[in-house]
């Protein structure tokens, strides 16, 4: 090769490096229908991982997950190290990718199953040392807790009129696998490579110890007494539980009633003294509880009572409607800092179930916030007066 051409290609070797990269990336935005620069800045504030187009320090945002089946990935080496856009394939065919923290909506139709998947690469972002020091070379395979939850948002509909009884609802299950050779876990797959959960009452919590990719089905058994569909929504988290159920007995207390009003506490907040900075810090925050009420005899929620989502959407009584008045106190036991909610609305001579409720993690409930999708608890049974 002549000196001249030599020196020349050494040149702009880079120049078509970098040109053949920036075709490949503008080809994996273009696919995904994202290659809007406004499209990019209205994501931001839900990014929770780079993408990297060089081998220096300059990065730019984008969101990993899955876009029209294009699954884009950051890439850590065996040394931990970042390596950039390494990755950038389909996921399985009928399969919907899941973010750390970002609820996903579906609606399943009873005989069918929905399949998800929540990439390694959010497991990759929990084992990285994010400390100057850089990541380890053990902590890039090391394996960590997966939490999964759902809530069934609705339910199908009873086929035989005044006939809405929880035990008669279609089992909704969710199966999880963590094999490369069962992407689509479900009720017809073989047992050993995957674990099925129940959904009872509208929720479903379950943690999984994994290295790689998860995988999961959403079941909805089919049913002659029943038609319809299963909303639902479902979130992966490699933090904490975006959604809760407290299996604890409630916190909700009863205080007293009329005929269309009731008054409730919850239980202390802190165990703080009058007069300490923790008491007046406590005393002066907003009012971090819901509830919702629910007549006895309505069938709504049944079957649904662990499910924020539902409650929301059906509870007679609920956070928006009006009907809840929340504020701080420290009147009943102990005078310690406890919140008190005033429910109206209420019909006289009946006999209701309340709900206790936290609203996301207290300082935000929308995708991205750990524990944003809330916390409920049991049920307590209570009575309005019948007046005169």
């Amino acid at each position: 090769m002549r000196p001249e051409l030599a020196r020349w290609l050494c040149c702009f070797a880079p120049c078509i490096s970098a040109i053949v990269y920036h075709y490949i990336v503008c080809l994996a935005l273009s696919t995904t229908g994202l290659g809007h620069a406004a499209d990019l800045t209205s994501l931001a504030p839900e990014i929770h991982s780079n993408l990297t187009i060089n081998d220096g320090d300059s990065h730019f945002s984008f969101p990993l997950g899955s876009y029209n089946g294009l699954v884009i990935e950051d890439d850590v080496d065996d040394a931990g190290d970042l390596r950039g856009l390494d990755i950038v394939r389909r996921a399985p065919t009928g399969v919907s990718s899941l973010g750390n923290n970002q609820y996903q909506k579906g609606e399943v139709k009873l005989g069918e199953t929905q399949w998800w998947y929540f990439s390694k690469n959010s497991v990759k972002d929990k084992n990285t040392n994010k400390t100057s020091e850089g990541p380890t070379s053990d902590q890039s395979k090391r394996s960590e807790t997966v939490f999964i939850s759902l809530t069934a948002c609705s339910k199908p509909s009873s086929n035989r009129a005044g006939s809405d009884s929880a035990r008669d609802l279609p089992h909704l299950e969710v199966y999880v696998s963590t094999s490369e050779l069962l992407q689509k876990p479900g009720p017809e797959q073989e047992r050993s490579n995957q674990t099925k959960y129940m959904v009872e009452e509208g929720y479903m919590g379950a943690t999984v110890e994994v290295e790689g990719n998860v995988y999961i089905g959403v079941t909805a058994h089919n049913s002659t007494k029943y038609s319809g569909s299963y909303s639902y929504e479902l979130a992966a988290s490699v933090d904490a539980f975006f959604h809760s159920f407290a299996h604890d007995p409630a916190f909700l207390y009863f205080v007293d009633s009329d005929t269309h009003s009731a008054l409730f506490t919850t239980g202390n907040l802190t165990e703080a003294e009058l007069g300490s900075q923790g008491y007046n810090n406590w005393m002066g925050i907003a009012p971090p509880y819901t509830m919702f009420a629910n007549n006895i005899n309505d069938t709504a929620i049944s079957g649904l009572h662990h499910s924020s989502c539902a409650l929301d959407r059906l509870a007679q009584i609920g956070k928006g409607d009006g009907n809840i008045n929340a504020s701080m106190t420290s009147r009943g036991p102990g005078n310690k800092p406890k919140e008190q909610l005033y429910i109206t609305g209420l019909n006289r001579s009946s006999m209701y179930e309340g709900i206790l409720a936290l609203d996301g993690n207290s300082t935000g409930s929308r995708n991205g916030v750990i524990g944003g999708g809330g916390k409920i608890w049991k049920p307590i049974t209570f009575s309005t007066k019948a007046g005169n």
